[in-house]
């Protein structure tokens, strides 16, 4: 089976493309997105339609609750085994979404690396960044010249990995293992920075149309189960605007501002993806990128 893996920002017009792929390929269409895994996060998270998940199976949508820490570690065992089966019925299969770092681990492969201690998490926790920082200089020295030491998340994990490893964690996660036998064809798709800003202020304001504030006002009231929802874009914004702290025009500006700004990270990340075709669809029509990605694939 061969796979094609279809990147690019928010808003830039990857569901129209791979639903068009799809159906000419008769491949299924595999998310690669770190918020549609879940149940409830829907309008916010612009997943599949109804309608549309008719005319193409869709898959690794709906996976988990909100209240269920989902790593990139689960979203690549899970899909992995996905792709061992769809391999046997399928000649092409389709990964689309925005989540870099899902699609890195799927089509490179993840490290092997022990799930989070808890316990030692804790007292991790309770140590200020620059002790964090001191620890891992002492135990792990690659990791404290390699990693980005700012990050106190980043610190504690390889700490974490140290303690159950006795190996050194930069040296632990550089090394890949794939657990499927796809090899994976990289599109990313782009528009100019006007064009794309536009349609994703556009966009934002057509899932507040489609229900977004009554979508985000059900996760509200589920709040501290949603430990991942708070961290969508859309949600948090509107629930600032649930306690009175903004205005709903506020609300919404911050989606747009806080959508924008999100694209521009990814399209920094996909910059550093080896060997890619990038796609600009402001230049190329539907037909012609979709011909372009057929050619590439023959």
């Amino acid at each position: 089976m061969k796979g094609i893996l279809l990147v690019g920002p928010t808003g830039v017009g990857k569901t129209e493309l791979s639903l068009m792929l799809a159906e000419k390929l008769k491949c299924p269409i595999i998310s690669c997105d770190s918020m549609q895994v879940y149940k409830g996060l829907d309008i916010g998270t612009a997943k599949a339609t109804q309608e549309e998940q008719k005319r193409i199976p869709h898959y690794m949508i709906d996976i988990a609750t909100i209240s269920e820490k989902y790593s990139v570690g689960d979203y690549v065992s899970q899909c992995s085994s996905l792709l061992n089966i769809l391999e046997s019925i399928y000649t092409h299969c389709l990964l689309v979404g925005g989540t870099g770092l899902y699609a890195k681990g799927i089509v490179e492969g993840l490290a092997n690396l022990p799930k989070e201690d808890s316990l030692y998490r804790q007292h991790l926790e309770t140590l200020s960044l620059e002790q964090l920082r001191g620890i891992l200089k002492k135990v792990d020295i690659l990791s404290y010249e390699n990693i980005d030491i700012c990050n106190p998340l980043r610190v504690i994990r390889a700490l974490e990995v140290v303690k159950q490893t006795d190996q050194s964690f930069w040296k632990v996660s550089r090394k890949n293992i794939k657990n499927h036998h796809v090899d994976f064809t990289t599109f990313v798709l782009t528009r100019d920075k006007n064009v794309l800003y536009e349609r994703i202020d556009n966009r934002v304001l057509s899932m507040i149309k489609l229900g977004l504030v009554e979508e985000a006002h059900t996760l509200y009231h589920l709040q501290k189960k949603a430990i991942t929802a708070l961290q969508g874009i859309g949600y948090p914004e509107l629930f600032e605007y649930f306690d009175g702290l903004s205005t709903l025009d506020e609300a919404i500006s911050k989606i747009q501002q806080h959508s924008r700004n999100y694209a521009k990270r990814q399209l920094t990340w996909f910059r550093k993806l080896e060997n890619t075709t990038w796609l600009n669809l402001d230049t190329l029509s539907s037909s012609d990128a979709l011909e372009s990605i057929i050619q590439k694939i023959k």
